[in-house]
């Protein structure tokens, strides 16, 4: 769902502050890993989209606009759905494996919450307050992975990541 990728420039304040603090020297370099981070985020966003309509193909053939969307609208043969999302995360975490060692376990960390998210028997989606609480930690998680794009290798403030989490919380509990 490329509408959503919005979401993922919250990349863009990790990298200015890392750019800030890390001051690197290589610019061309700092431009050429932020364009591999931003794919690779982009990548797994869409593995991480792709198992949620996956999953929720059945409850969405009765919700009266998500039954427009592919795989309920009967679009899409979920063996190829499954392969769409295996190949994006595949391709997402190859790119965060070039990257560097932070950025990747950060990006596999973005790979497993969607997961977390969606996959039974955790599937925090369907725990309301849970629901809340890890959707939103893809925020922190985000501005981590532009954090480490500048490879910046110190850890950013807890209480910015926390207040991150919290605002993002609290968004989230709005839409709810």
């Amino acid at each position: 769902r490329p509408d959503h990728w919005i979401k993922n420039l919250t990349i863009l304040p990790g990298i200015l502050l890392a750019w800030t603090i890390c001051r690197p020297q290589d610019i061309g370099n700092s431009i050429g890993s932020i364009v591999v981070a931003l794919l690779s985020t982009f990548l797994i966003a869409s593995s991480n989209y792709t198992i949620n309509e996956l999953l929720d193909a059945n409850e969405d053939k009765n919700h009266p606009d998500r039954c427009f969307r592919p795989v309920p609208a009967g679009r899409i043969i979920p063996f190829w759905g499954y392969t769409q999302w295996f190949l994006l995360a595949l391709g997402g975490l190859t790119l965060a494996w070039f990257e560097n060692k932070a950025f990747f376990l950060t990006a596999f960390l973005f790979f497993v919450m969607g997961i977390i998210y969606n996959v039974k028997p955790i599937r925090t989606k369907d725990l309301v307050y849970l629901d809340v609480l890890t959707e939103s930690l893809n925020i922190p998680i985000r501005f981590l992975l532009g954090w480490y794009a500048i490879k910046c290798y110190s850890i950013p403030p807890v209480s910015l990541m926390m207040a991150l989490w919290m605002l993002a919380a609290f968004f989230m509990s709005i839409k709810r």
